[in-house]
């Protein structure tokens, strides 16, 4: 598979525009700028507007999820309850209205 024209951010904090990501048995083989790649029955997959990250991107807020002012039992900012807790939506204890502390 190939992913073609992509935004690539690297985990050094770099990033590569119009990058081509090359991917066989589920590995990276290759990351760069118009790469070269003729292989039959290649998938190709147009990343433009895309963005390549070497992870998850958590983007972090605790607006709304720890209420001003608190009581334990409205601090809906961790769940602590699993070791993995990917099930777990932070915006369904949200409160809009909340002021910021």
């Amino acid at each position: 598979m190939l992913i073609e024209d992509a935004t690539v951010l690297l985990g050094t904090g770099a990033r590569i525009g119009n990058a081509d990501i090359m991917f066989s048995n589920g590995m990276i083989d290759a990351v760069g700028v118009d790469l070269d790649v003729s292989i039959d029955g290649l998938v190709r997959i147009d990343g433009t507007s895309l963005w390549v990250t070497p992870g998850l991107i958590d983007v972090h807020s605790h607006l709304g999820n720890y209420p001003a002012p608190s009581i334990d039992s409205t601090a809906d900012g961790n769940e602590m309850t699993a070791p993995n807790t990917a099930h777990v939506w932070a915006e369904h204890s949200v409160w809009p209205q909340d002021p910021p502390p």
